[in-house]
């Protein structure tokens, strides 16, 4: 650690350029991780030192580490299922849609604008109201859960029956 520090600051020096340097050490309660930033002091040309600001990310890689690890699960299982799935922003009407949901209907999932739009561009204009007065039900509190039985237009034209559902 020493030898990799030591090559930071003097890369630090030589360059005049600030540099990030994270690494896990020993700790009393096990590993920690540490962020290491490496700051020159220049006056004019020289450089007069570097700076050394050292923070503590352990709790932050913990973070990191359950979210990569929760996000592995669900994608297993999205996979087993086999289903499709979008997600809504409501106050923004930004959407997700997964690449599973895309395909789907024919679709790369680069084909599906990122809004809600795109998702009510796709109902079958005779399943439109139905889905519509699913999702007002839902938000007025009526139907704790959205779940409709509609048609999807598929990219060559046909129809394509889901069951769409959330909360």
């Amino acid at each position: 650690l020493r030898a990799a520090l030591r090559r930071a600051v003097e890369t630090a020096v030589r360059t005049g350029e600030s540099a990030n340097y994270e690494t896990r050490m020993p700790g009393e309660d096990g590993p920690r991780w540490w962020l290491t930033r490496f700051l020159p002091l220049r006056r004019g040309g020289e450089c007069l030192g570097v700076l050394l600001l050292a923070t503590d990310v352990t709790e932050r890689k913990r973070a990191d580490e359950l979210i990569r690890a929760s996000e592995e699960r669900l994608q297993l299982a999205l996979d087993g299922a086999q289903d499709g799935v979008w997600d809504w922003d409501v106050p923004s009407g930004r959407a997700v849609y997964t690449e599973r949901w895309s395909e789907t209907l024919g679709y790369a999932p680069d084909e599906i604008e990122p809004d809600v739009r795109a998702w009510l561009g796709l109902v079958h204009p005779e399943d439109l109201p139905k889905a519509q007065a699913a999702l007002a039900r839902h938000f007025a509190g009526h139907d704790e859960r959205y779940e409709i039985e509609h048609r999807l237009r598929t990219k060559a034209g046909g129809g394509e029956w889901v069951r769409d559902r959330g909360r």
